[in-house]
């Protein structure tokens, strides 16, 4: 994975090009800026992370994503401090994010309506694609199973799919958002062999065979 950081101010009409490193102490309107980077936390999932030593009159962050390092889209807003000489940090969690590439940039907004941008940020989420997976036990089982859930799409809607030895579903039950481990209760279907596969958005997982005894 490659992230790769440099901070452009634009002051009005006028552009400043400075490269940043994490410690780098840049001077941009009214807020002194520390670090801006991110990072693929998982699957369709972003950490932004943003720092300043001091702040005035600052009134809040607007995060901005791209797809394409081009045309953006205001995502959320993080409230500023308002005036301040400490090290400050902020964080934001882009949920929604490309599993291949995504751009950011800061829109720092001032109580006087006035504002500047950093440079964009370049997060790549290089391999992240990967098929979803799970394990189920314990097999055999009187009807409860857990279900451990790993790997896939994040953002992704996914369902426990139940199907009998002929290929007929006979349940189906959502996991809920960011949950790596679901319970199924299989006890009022007839005992036997069963076969358990994730749904995830589009794409499936492999299946399991199970046994209710």
């Amino acid at each position: 994975m490659k992230n790769f950081y440099l901070l452009i101010l634009l002051i009005a009409t006028t552009f400043t090009s400075i490269q940043a490193t994490n410690n780098a102490n840049i001077i941009t309107s009214n807020v002194e800026m520390a670090i801006f980077r991110g990072k693929v936390k998982y699957c369709g999932t972003v950490q932004l992370e943003w720092g300043t030593y001091t702040e005035k009159n600052n009134s809040h962050f607007e995060i901005e994503h791209s797809e394409d390092g081009v045309n953006f889209v205001n995502i959320d807003k993080v409230n500023g401090a308002g005036t301040s000489k400490e090290t400050l940090l902020y964080n934001f969690e882009h949920k929604n994010a490309s599993t291949d590439i995504n751009y950011y940039r800061l829109k720092q907004v001032s109580f006087d309506g006035t504002f500047m941008y950093t440079d964009v940020i370049e997060v790549l989420s290089d391999g992240c694609k990967t098929q979803v997976q799970f394990t189920a036990g314990p097999v055999p089982s009187k009807g409860e199973l857990q279900i451990d859930i790993s790997g896939g799409i994040q953002s992704n809607k996914k369902e426990i799919m139940v199907f009998n030895v002929v290929g007929q579903l006979k349940m189906v039950q959502n996991v809920n958002d960011g949950e790596t481990i679901s319970h199924i209760d299989l006890s009022e279907l007839e005992r036997g062999f069963y076969f358990i596969r994730i749904k995830d958005g589009e794409d499936f997982s492999d299946v399991q065979k199970i046994i209710l005894n």
